[in-house]
């Protein structure tokens, strides 16, 4: 039964870093799409956090950058980092519950 409480986590673990790497593409997105400066820098230092203060603060440093009009190219690829991001948090879940039906088995 131990199998299926590591292949739990490692789902998890999959879920976690895809859903933070989908974070991060989407926020050097609308970095680049409103003109900040250093977009990949600044979406790699704001979207590492444990609680989310990162994301806060991105939100809070972008209104300083009016959005310019996006290409519907730009807008296409934003709604699908969303959906990725998504399907990462579905990772997350299946995984979390395969572990506690791990746990709760063993």
């Amino acid at each position: 039964m131990n199998l299926l409480i590591l292949i739990g986590l490692a789902v998890t673990f999959v879920g976690i870093f895809y859903t933070w790497y989908q974070i991060y593409a989407l926020m050097r997105l609308d970095a680049e799409m409103r003109g900040i400066p250093h977009p990949k820098g600044t979406a790699l230092f704001l979207s590492s956090g444990q609680k989310g203060e990162g994301l806060l603060a991105y939100l809070i440093y972008r209104k300083r950058y009016p959005l310019t009009s996006p290409t519907p190219k730009d807008r296409a690829k934003s709604d699908q980092l969303k959906k990725q991001a998504c399907l990462g948090i579905v990772f997350m879940a299946v995984g979390a519950c395969i572990a506690i039906i791990g746990l709760s088995i063993s």
